[in-house]
């Protein structure tokens, strides 16, 4: 849910009801809990109260029946004047938002595995980040940039695809990932495993995100390679998080904080949450392995 322009925006489900049985004698109802066979999906709009003669909130818009859109929505966005509906993570359903009174799906995405968006400059711009699953080998981390002024004719401008070995938790993980606009940067939680120990990463990738191309600029990686397995770590893994401020870009991920600056790649200082441990956990290993993360080749 959201609010915008004096208006609460709700994205909703039903996927179970009561249903009415009727009793043998008289018309009463035995009210009784059932599932509903195919989930409904809703987008309900809501005029918030000015003034204090009333403190309820207006029903003032619906959108119901969306069609296409299938039995299960993963995800549901809203941007100022747009939505975003992404139903199980394969295609995106692009919603005019303008009119409170009138909801309504103007587009469509085909996109074979969504794990986030993000929208820019009121959604005329729309980063996709996913995977392609063509390859005959490795699924690849594939981002994408659409011009989406048009809701009716979204156009890819720019495309990058990367081998991967593993899947990531940013697909359940929504604050993993971050975007910078004014830069054109986009920053998301990498990792790779390698049987060589000196092979290992985990940490983040920063990417160029532009209308002519999207390329890889550099990589923070959050610990030293061969201390995966040699080092003595906590059982407590901090989840991906990046924060920025001015040009300087902190990442936060496993046992270790660090600062850079995002545009010339110095790191300012770095904070290992562990460094004076002596506590071993099974096996002293450096990720949980709860956790999956895109290994980039």
């Amino acid at each position: 849910m959201d609010v915008w322009d004096g208006h609460l925006r709700v994205a909703s489900s039903t996927n179970i009801e009561f249903a009415c049985l009727l009793q043998n004698e008289g018309n009463g109802c035995s009210w009784k809990l059932q599932l509903v066979s195919d989930s409904v999906y809703h987008i309900t709009v809501l005029k918030i109260p000015t003034n204090s003669e009333t403190k309820a909130l207006r029903h003032v818009g619906f959108l119901s029946n969306i069609k296409d859109v299938g039995k299960y929505t993963d995800n549901v966005m809203f941007l100022g004047r747009r939505g975003y509906l992404t139903p199980l993570g394969k295609s995106v359903h692009l919603v005019d938002m303008s009119n409170h009174s009138a909801p309504a799906i103007k587009g469509k995405l085909e996109y074979q595995s969504i794990s986030f968006l993000h929208p820019y400059e009121d959604g005329k711009f729309l980063v996709i980040v996913g995977q392609d699953m063509t390859s005959v080998d490795l699924p690849q981390l594939r981002i994408s940039l659409f011009n989406t002024t048009d809701f009716r004719n979204p156009v890819m401008i720019s495309n990058l695809n990367a081998k991967i070995a593993t899947s990531s938790q940013l697909e359940h993980n929504l604050k993993a990932s971050h975007f910078l606009p004014s830069l054109n940067t986009l920053i998301i939680p990498t990792s790779s495993r390698d049987q060589k120990e000196s092979n290992g990463f985990d940490g983040f990738t920063v990417f160029d995100v532009s209308p002519g191309s999207i390329l890889k600029s550099f990589n923070i990686n959050h610990v030293d390679s061969l201390m995966m397995k040699t080092f003595c770590w906590k059982d407590e893994y901090l989840a991906p998080r990046v924060l920025v401020h001015d040009s300087v870009v902190t990442t936060i991920k496993g046992h270790t904080v660090l600062a850079h600056n995002i545009r010339t790649k110095e790191k300012y200082w770095d904070l290992n949450l562990d460094k004076n441990n002596t506590d071993c956990g099974i096996r002293g290993y450096w990720s949980d392995e709860k956790y999956y993360y895109y290994t980039i080749v």
